[in-house]
């Protein structure tokens, strides 16, 4: 099924300081399409330890854009797609807190969690993290990169549920116990939203 995948990396350990973010529109393990950008962060500071984990620094970053200003392209670009994050309170939060900190509508997009699927999918494994997966996986990966963590985190999601129907993925999520959210809060209804305001 079509997905979204997304991953931010951020300057410090302030939810509002991303300083890159990722996405791929997913169609199994097919990517159709995928967007990068790094970002100003809205939190400035980029800690030592962030930045040896991307290897982004303030001068990398100087003259990107905003969160703000590249919202528009990113509600765009998920549309009504199914989202998905590895660690998605993690990612979600950040955009949760961005909308909050632009002052920006939050919109109900439905998201899951493709580390808690993974930890349900292959209980066996010895961690879960998107690094290791990606090398059990022989997945192709630049580590910490927001673009290729979106990639391989859509490359997880189709190898743990490799059905062309969203209701067939959708009612194995739900029998595995992992719950689609909304970003605008509470769970997701079985039946797709319709795609909200316009581009904000």
């Amino acid at each position: 099924m079509k997905c979204v995948a997304i991953d931010f990396e951020t300057a410090n350990d302030d939810l509002i300081s991303a300083c890159s973010v990722g996405l791929a529109e997913m169609e199994g393990e097919r990517v159709i399409r995928s967007y990068y950008t790094l970002l100003t962060p809205a939190s400035p500071y980029f800690s030592p330890k962030n930045s040896a984990v991307h290897g982004l620094s303030e001068a990398d970053v100087a003259g990107a854009p905003t969160f703000s200003d590249v919202w528009p392209t990113i509600r765009e670009f998920i549309g009504e797609s199914l989202t998905i994050a590895h660690n998605a309170p993690f990612d979600i939060g950040i955009i949760k807190a961005l909308l909050n900190h632009y002052a920006l509508e939050v919109p109900p997009i439905r998201y899951t969690c493709t580390l808690k699927l993974a930890r349900k999918a292959w209980p066996t494994l010895n961690g879960y993290s998107l690094p290791l997966l990606s090398s059990y996986f022989n997945f192709p990966y630049r580590p910490h990169h927001a673009l290729d963590d979106a990639i391989n985190c859509g490359l997880l999601f189709a190898k743990a549920l490799p059905y062309n129907e969203e209701e067939r993925t959708l009612d194995v999520l739900e029998e595995l116990g992992i719950k689609v959210a909304l970003l605008s809060g509470g769970v997701a209804p079985r039946e797709r939203l319709p795609l909200q305001g316009s581009l904000l």
